[in-house]
Parts: structure tokens; sequence; C-alpha cells
């Protein structure tokens, strides 16, 4: 019973950070949008950051970093490295940055789990080095759409025995337990996950060397909503099906600058009854709306023979979940909160330059 009280305390509080990051997402973007201070809108995504860290450490299926998104590694090294200078700098540290010309990318992957282990291994080579330096080094090698990001963090520290060592690396590598892994442990645990390699050199005395290599792409021209992108969707008609507020100013938010025509309903009753007058080149559906369901009113459609692409949101984050959408008919998923390049991904692949010639988007017949 204790067992089903926890799980039920800990799926709340999870569902409460998860509306809290849904409006915070929303300012992030309002910020965007009208161009403020940049260090405000990056200070927004570090709260956001730390509400996902505290959800994840919630989760019985481990941290959520698994978002696919543009980002540049140069910034995301040299932003990081301005957060530790103060600290280097107390303990008369030099601390630097090198690029290599290689890494001067945008890149198509998860920045918080980047950004997540680079902040352990600097926060380790700080606190085992006392003088000397420590450097941050970057290249990239392979091919442009599946190539290895090398990522190292060099120090002048204590250095590490051979023993302590194995035990580093055997902490990595241990089945997991109750108890979320942190440190050097947990770092490891987020390379692992996405198929990369985690290693170190260290003499006694002569200090250490952190370095990863993580399978990594360079992102595609148009990413993240580029103009191009946007003006191929001026006449497109979207439908949302949702109930949540904060969930529906966000999308409308993301798309009121590309033209495209959105007409957001609050349930799935009144989904079938738009969809019996008017044509839509695409619909997101809530997966877990009070009354009629996501599922259920996906499957009303499908049986009354409407092709639409529907793309599911929902904020229950994992592979069972996305099965469970995909089992019902919707033929695409979208985590909570989103971002504005994931929904352009979404409509670029669903919808294309042109509405997709698979797609029967006439009216729901009575």
């Amino acid at each position: 019973m204790r067992d089903i009280n926890e799980k039920q305390f800990k799926d709340s509080i999870q569902h409460k950070l998860k509306e809290l990051r849904l409006c915070g997402e929303e300012m992030r973007r309002s910020i965007s949008v009208i161009d403020l201070n940049n260090h405000l809108e990056e200070s927004l995504h570090e709260l956001l950051s730390l509400v996902d860290d505290v959800s994840n450490q919630l989760s019985d299926t481990g941290p959520g970093y698994d978002k696919l998104l543009p980002f540049s590694l140069p910034r995301l090294c040299h932003n990081l490295v301005a957060d530790f200078a103060r600290a280097a700098r107390d303990k008369g540290i030099e601390l630097s940055c090198h690029i290599d010309d290689s890494a001067e990318m945008v890149f198509s992957g998860d920045p918080d789990r980047v950004k997540a282990i680079l902040t352990e291994l600097l926060t380790n080579a700080l606190n085992h080095t006392e003088q000397g330096e420590i450097i941050l080094t970057a290249n990239f090698s392979g091919p442009r759409s599946d190539g290895s990001l090398w990522l190292a963090v060099n120090d002048t520290g204590c250095g590490i025995s051979e023993k302590q060592q194995k035990t580093i690396l055997e902490a990595g590598t241990s089945p997991q337990s109750k108890t979320p892994p942190s440190g050097l442990a947990h770092i490891q645990q987020l390379i692992r996950e996405t198929g990369g390699q985690f290693g170190l050199q260290s003499k006694p005395g002569k200090g250490s060397t952190f370095w990863l290599a993580l399978n990594m792409s360079l992102a595609k021209q148009g990413e993240a909503g580029s103009p191009s992108l946007e003006a191929a969707y001026q006449h497109k008609r979207i439908l949302m099906v949702e109930d949540n507020p904060a969930t529906q100013r966000l999308l409308s938010l993301f798309l009121s600058r590309c033209g495209c025509h959105l007409d957001i309903l609050d349930n799935g009753s009144e989904a079938l009854e738009a969809l019996k007058k008017s044509e839509y080149d695409l619909i997101f559906m809530d997966f877990e709306m009070p009354g009629l369901n996501g599922a259920e009113t996906t499957k009303m459609i499908r049986e009354k023979g409407l092709d639409t692409a529907i793309i599911a949101l929902t904020a229950n984050a994992g592979k069972e979940a996305e099965n469970l959408c995909l089992e019902a008919g919707m033929n695409d998923f979208l985590n909570k909160p989103f971002r504005r390049n994931q929904i352009f991904e979404v409509m670029e692949k669903w919808l294309g330059d042109k509405p997709r010639e698979s797609v029967d988007a006439s009216p729901l017949q009575n």
C-alpha cells in the first residue's frame, strides 16, 4: 500500500512539474519572440533545466534526456566555462575552452544531456585541482549525418591511481539500484544510454583527462523553424485538440508567425464535429483529455476513414506511452513540454512543402 501511495505522490509531483515546465517554456518563447535580453532568456532556460532535473529524479524510468534539438556547441561550451570562471579564478586556476574547427557547428542532439555531462566533469576537475589549469576541448569526426562528437576535460589536479580509475569505471557499469546514480557514475549512465563511450587517463600527481564520444549529427539547414521552413506552411490548416490552456497558448505562439490557420478545441467530441465540417492538413491531439480521450477520438476518426496525420501530445514520457499512441492510430508522438523546433520537425515530416498525397483530408462522413 505504501508503494502505491508513494507512486501516486511521485506521479502527482511530476504532473505539476510538467505544468510548471510548460508555463516556463511559454515564457521563454515569449521573451524570444519580442527579442528581450538574451541573458534573461538563458536564465529562464536554466530554471527549466532545473525543473527537468527534479522531474527526472522522480521518474522510475531514469533521466529524460531524449530530445533532438539543434544547438551551437561553441556557445554551449563557452557559456559553461563562463559559469565556472569565478570558481576557477577564486582558486587561482586557469580555465579555458578549445573548440576545434570541426566542432564549430550547429549539432542536432540533446544540449541538456551534453551540458549535464560537461557540468559534472568540470565540477569534478575543480574539486580535485588546486593549481594549474583546466581545459575543455571538443572536436567532431566522421560523416555529417552520423559522426562522433569528442569532448574532454583536462586538469592538472592530484590525479587518480589505477585502482581508483577501475573503481570509477566499474561504478558506471554496475546494475541500477533504487537510488539514482550521482557524479561520474551518473554521467557514464547518460553516455551509455546514447551508445557513447567514456574513458579517462590519469597519473597521481600529474592530473587527469576525462573524455567521452557521443553519437551526433550536424543540424540540417532549415531546422528549428527557419523562415524558409515557416513560409512553407502559410496556408496549412492545423487542428489542435487540447484541454490545457498553457499548451494551447504555447502552440499558438509557435505557429503565430508562419501564417497557418490554427483551430483549437478542448475535447474529442468537439473535434469529431469540427472534422465533419472542415478539412485539416494536420491534427495535434492530447492523449490524456478528460471525457473522450485522445486514443478514443483517434480510433473514431480512423473508423470514419480519415487518414490525416494525428500527432499525440502527452506528458507521459517513455516507450510504453509512445506505443499506446501509435496503437490507437496516431502517426507520431510529442512529449510535453515540446519546443518550437520539435513542432516544425513534425510538420516537416508529415506535411513537407505541400500536402501529403497519401492523406485524405476530406471532412468526416456522418
